[in-house]
């Protein structure tokens, strides 16, 4: 069905926009067609994400012991993704699949349209929190995002499907978004419970043009399903970037807590961030409690990140105001190099263990062109469990390279 779905969207780009007697045709941001009449508007674009990796020999309390199975050095395509996206009869949409892995993923899948102040959309989407969440992964400063995020806190739940309306403007100041959902994608259960998220930004400029700093804060609930197939929720971390939290090593598991199925789980995050100049900041604190059902109280998780970045280029990143977040530098005609650093953490005090993972990463973005950038992340991790007196902390380098291209 996957595959066939798969045909359909690549015959769609081609063969819909002829049968509506397309007119103009574009290339700017993907392969673009629109109708003579406005109506109708349909555009092809795809990213890879070509990444390598090297780790180091974790040390568990200072000794080096061999790398748990998972954690090998070598290559893989992180993203490879086709989407089309348009309009018809009022209404857009957008399809977009992913082929890196086993098989084929759908990632969002929804239509939508404008409604009183806001747009609509139904469908399998990102529900509205984080930030870092909602960037794009062509756009977000790092290869990975930190554990504010489904890197983390919402581990494995990147897109969920719904409803969700978000009222925002692209010469606007602030955006207002909610959304209600089940906690399953296209390939998990249908009985897994369902949930909310609303977020809030501001944004506003500085004098003379110099910048903009940005506000948001954020909630979600997320109530798992009490049905015995339910396996409830988990919050994982890859301490030392992707492929570190190798679950068959209980030290190095990145592990930070589950929810009970039946119960659920609630999470409330703020946001700050400024572009000023060639200076980047953006940071995150967020607060999640995770439900234990008859097994014993609720824990609280802590997480938060601080991210920086500075360009050569003389180059701001733009704020998209309507959704509330900010792009990637745009070089224009020249390369840019761009150096960036962020200092990650999460702990959960409340479970027997308490564990603890801070992962400190430094790196680097070569733009070659608005649609070709290189990156490279040097991320330590550790990962520490146990009780008061008899901590055992396991750490862990990687260095990680990626080639991204994207349309």
């Amino acid at each position: 069905m996957k595959h066939v779905l798969s045909r359909g969207l690549a015959l769609a780009a081609i063969v819909v926009p002829a049968a509506v007697g397309a007119q103009t045709v574009t290339t700017k941001g993907g392969i673009g067609v629109t109708s003579d009449d406005g109506r109708f508007a349909f555009q092809l674009g795809a990213r890879i994400h070509y990444d390598a990796y090297l780790f180091s020999d974790p040390e568990v309390d200072g000794v080096t012991v061999p790398r748990a199975s998972g954690q090998s050095s070598g290559t893989e395509f992180r993203r490879a993704r086709v989407t089309l996206t348009g309009k018809a009869y009022g209404w857009s949409f957008k399809f977009e699949e992913e082929f890196a892995g086993e098989g084929v993923d759908e990632r969002e899948l929804w239509i939508g349209r404008d409604i009183g102040p806001g747009f609509l959309t139904l469908g399998q989407f990102k529900p509205f929190r984080s930030m870092e969440e909602l960037t794009s992964s062509n756009e977000i400063l790092m290869m990975e995002r930190p554990f504010s995020s489904a890197s983390g806190v919402f581990s494995g739940r990147q897109f969920q499907q719904g409803v969700g309306y978000l009222i925002g403007r692209k010469d606007g100041r602030y955006t207002l978004g909610a959304s209600a959902f089940t906690l399953r994608n296209d390939d998990s259960q249908r009985n897994e419970g369902v949930g909310f998220s609303a977020r809030g930004t501001y944004a506003t400029p500085l004098v003379e043009g110099r910048g903009t700093v940005h506000f948001g804060g954020w909630y979600s609930l997320e109530n798992t399903s009490s049905d015995p197939a339910s396996v409830g929720l988990t919050t994982r971390v890859g301490f030392a970037g992707r492929r570190s939290n190798v679950s068959s090593d209980p030290l190095q598991s990145g592990l930070i807590g589950t929810v009970i199925a039946g119960d659920s789980a609630s999470t409330v995050g703020l946001e700050l961030a400024a572009a000023i100049g060639s200076f980047f900041l953006q940071a995150e604190q967020t607060w999640q409690r995770l439900g234990q059902g008859s097994t014993g109280s609720d824990q609280d998780v802590g997480a938060r990140y601080v991210q920086i970045a500075y360009n050569f280029g003389q180059l701001r990143k733009a704020y998209k105001a309507d959704r509330g977040f900010f792009a990637a530098i745009k070089p224009v005609d020249r390369p840019v190099l761009e150096l960036t650093a962020r200092y990650d953490t999460i702990e959960n005090d409340d479970r027997a263990d308490a564990p603890e993972a801070v992962a400190m990463t430094v790196g680097a973005n070569y733009y070659l062109n608005p649609q070709l950038r290189f990156m490279l992340n040097v991320t330590r991790g550790t990962y520490e469990v146990g009780t008061p007196g008899a901590r055992t902390e396991a750490e862990l380098d990687q260095l990680a390279l990626r080639a991204q291209f994207n349309f």
